[in-house]
């Protein structure tokens, strides 16, 4: 009777763990396996109209992408793929300054609870509602006639520089140093968390030895915190490389869905969502996966040789 119980339990309990891996294999399946598979598969077909359906086109959507970008240089298909990869730069240029603010929270500088949550604050707010202010501070008003300016144009048009901040067309040269600009503020924080998180958990021990050693504020950070949180940094920068699969919303919403002349403002990410968002446009869908494709094809291999790199050089460390 004990063992029929136990066999029961059992049963039980194996059903009880099927049903609960069940939802996250079917949800895999569906929404990764099914998806990526499918993208793949497209991007061997184009879209017959006469048709009205997908016939095989062999490597020739590759071949067209690959042609223009690189072999012809056009213009507009170029300007897609260079400004893709300014989320590296972005992504460079916040690591020291995410590396050297995280330093100071360890170091207990004067006001770092406060602004600990202020650098965090813009990763807990909706990124829609951030380019929204930000825009808001460069902006020119008309209200009755008279014309308005946000604050920082009306800061800079006192020492009489009055540049046309968000002119999205050919003349236009600010964007892109607002999109900087802001993908540095609306990315720090989480960093500075990131970095904060790996420094705490330095042994007391060692920073206090290195103190009672005379070491000063600049030459532990370089000596002892950030030889010893190399590991986190060599994750940071492996996702650095792979950050330009999301970078979209940033050029997306500042220049308010507006690509600009010859693509000017335009993503890899951004032109597939563009391409694939409206689903009976059925013909660009090919060019977008083939598109999505290249991409992969080009940064995979880059994460992986980084990856491989960083650890080659990082020192192995335990504590």
């Amino acid at each position: 009777m004990v063992i029929q119980r136990k066999k029961g339990l059992k049963l039980k309990l194996f059903f009880f763990i099927v049903a609960m891996l069940s939802v996250s294999l079917f949800h895999f399946a569906i929404f990764w396996v099914y998806v990526n598979f499918d993208t793949v598969r497209l991007t061997f077909y184009r879209f017959d109209i006469i048709s009205n359906g997908y016939v095989y086109n062999g490597l020739e959507n590759y071949r067209e992408i690959i042609q223009h970008t690189f072999i012809e240089h056009r213009t507009s298909d170029l300007n897609v793929f260079i400004n893709t990869f300014r989320a590296i730069v972005v992504n460079l240029i916040i690591l020291p300054i995410a590396l050297i603010t995280a330093y100071a929270f360890y170091k207990k500088v004067y006001g770092e609870k406060t602004f600990r949550v202020i650098f965090y604050l813009p990763s807990i707010i909706s990124i829609v509602v951030q380019c929204s202010a930000f825009l808001a501070m460069f902006k020119t008003y008309t209200f009755e006639g008279v014309v308005n300016y946000g604050p920082y144009s009306k800061f800079f048009r006192l020492f009489g520089y009055a540049p046309e901040w968000l002119d999205r067309g050919v003349d236009g040269n600010m964007m892109w140093p607002l999109i900087y600009i802001f993908g540095i503020i609306a990315g720090l924080g989480t960093n500075v968390i990131l970095m904060s998180s790996a420094m705490l958990r330095i042994p007391t021990s060692v920073t206090e030895a290195a103190e009672l050693d005379g070491v000063g504020f600049y030459k532990e950070l370089f000596t002892i915190t950030l030889p010893l949180i190399m590991p986190t940094i060599t994750t940071w920068i492996t996702m650095i490389v792979a950050s330009v699969f999301g970078f979209m919303m940033q050029p997306m919403l500042l220049t308010e869905n507006t690509p600009g002349p010859d693509n000017k403002f335009n993503t890899i990410p951004w032109l597939i969502f563009a391409q694939v968002q409206d689903g009976a446009n059925e013909p660009l869908i090919p060019a977008a996966a083939s598109l999505g494709m290249i991409l992969s094809l080009l940064i995979v291999p880059l994460v992986a040789f980084m990856r491989w790199l960083c650890n080659k050089f990082t020192p192995e460390v335990a504590f």
